[in-house]
């Protein structure tokens, strides 16, 4: 689909009842539908160690993990991150997450300046987000943010974590999150 031919304007219930019968990918920000790019192989692959590591670490009584599933980021703002960590006991017909607790982004040229920026802004506001992960596609490197446990606040800088040997940890939610298990069978390209 073409970006003149995407509706102009929306609220969120138009957009969700809209995507939910569009081929196109496509987020809902401050009310206006903007395209997002497809997925490499690269990054699909991160997205399914990603959810492979998640299903198999956090507690499923309590969590859904679920891959690009929506979320209501602001008044008129729909996204749909790679990884949604949402409370368990949501509908089978929901479009949106009922309280993401963590959403994890993977990193690519064509979506960094919105992944380290704008749904930061968007992000870091949900009050029930326990932390939002960026992970590169590129090279082993994640930004992360989390909420701190003693002053309910996430720091004004993402703590950058770089190597395979890391681990990302988000202690509210008992998860570990390894660098190696994120970039399992995954090569770089060298320039």
């Amino acid at each position: 689909m073409k970006a003149n031919s995407l509706p102009s304007h929306m609220d969120k219930a138009a957009f969700i009842a809209w995507s939910a019968v569009t081929e196109a990918r496509c987020e809902l920000v401050a009310g206006r539908v903007v395209e997002v790019p497809r997925d490499r192989r690269g990054n699909a692959l991160i997205i399914m160690n990603l959810l492979f590591c998640a299903l198999g670490k956090l507690d499923r009584s309590q969590w859904e993990v679920i891959k690009g599933f929506g979320v209501e980021a602001g008044p008129d703002t729909v996204r749909y991150p790679d990884i949604v960590v949402d409370r368990e006991g949501g509908s089978g017909g929901d479009y949106t997450a009922m309280a993401p607790a963590l959403l994890i982004e993977v990193l690519s040229p064509e979506t960094a300046t919105t992944d380290l920026g704008d749904k930061v802004a968007e992000y870091l506001q949900l009050p029930s987000l326990f932390a939002y992960v960026v992970v590169s596609e590129d090279e082993p490197k994640a930004w992360v943010r989390v909420r701190s446990q003693l002053f309910h606040e996430f720091a004004p800088a993402p703590i950058i974590i770089t190597g395979t040997d890391a681990v990302i940890r988000i202690d509210a939610l008992q998860f570990e999150l390894p660098m190696t298990d994120i970039y399992a069978r995954i090569g770089f390209d060298s320039d």
